[in-house]
């Protein structure tokens, strides 16, 4: 049996604060597949970034040239910020071998953004766009978001990403055999308020990482 507060950690069923309180594992789609694949990542990218800022795990700095070769939509970011004066930088977290997590930082931007993939590009270009949000608008998030990063704002940072781990590509059946190989279990909660799935167009779930 799962606590509700921890299902519901931002409501008075947290009240006493014993959970987190993140949008870490909310996702919101047209079909279940699409919710728990994308409530997956979101909650795997959230443990990641949990990890590195604990100091149980490293993060390895990115070459923003081999980035922009990898994707045309990083090199269309890169050049967004390029016109903002600004030099984001990006990390790769390290801690899982079953799928990429990027961190992106700049020191305007307040609190680092992060995102998990299913390649080293696709979490780059959700870890960079998030921030370029966050550098047009500084109200856009909030340090509620890591509520543990403000405790420990420079953790450890680590060498450059070996050239190989560039391409390295993985599958969303990799990330949760990820998990359950190290003893953890994902379990899936349906959000969806009962109005918005009469008219059964959207969905809105959340998974939970359930660690040994």
């Amino acid at each position: 049996m799962v606590p509700a507060g921890a299902v519901y950690p931002a409501t008075q069923l947290n009240a006493r604060g014993v959970y987190e309180s993140t949008a870490a594992g909310v996702a919101v789609g047209t079909t279940f597949d699409e919710v728990v694949r994308a409530g997956t990542l979101s909650a795997l990218a959230y443990q990641a970034m949990h990890r590195f800022a604990s100091g149980s795990a490293a993060a390895f700095s990115l070459d923003a040239g081999r980035l922009r070769c990898l994707d045309p939509e990083l090199d269309y970011l890169f050049k967004l910020t390029d016109r903002m004066g600004r030099t984001p930088r990006l990390y790769a977290l390290g801690g899982t071998d079953s799928l990429s997590v990027v961190m992106a930082t700049d020191p305007s931007a307040g609190h680092p953004r992060y995102a998990a993939g299913y390649s080293l590009a696709e979490a780059a270009r959700q870890a960079l766009l998030e921030l370029v949000g966050q550098l047009q608008d500084h109200n856009l998030y909030t340090s509620a978001d890591l509520p543990w990063f403000a405790q420990n704002p420079q953790p450890s940072f680590h060498a450059s990403l070996p050239d190989e781990r560039y391409d390295r590509a993985h599958s969303f059946q990799q990330a949760c055999e990820g998990v359950f190989s190290a003893g953890g279990d994902l379990l899936y909660f349906n959000l969806t308020p009962a109005d918005v799935m009469r008219d059964g167009w959207l969905i809105a779930g959340r998974v939970l990482i359930v660690n040994p």
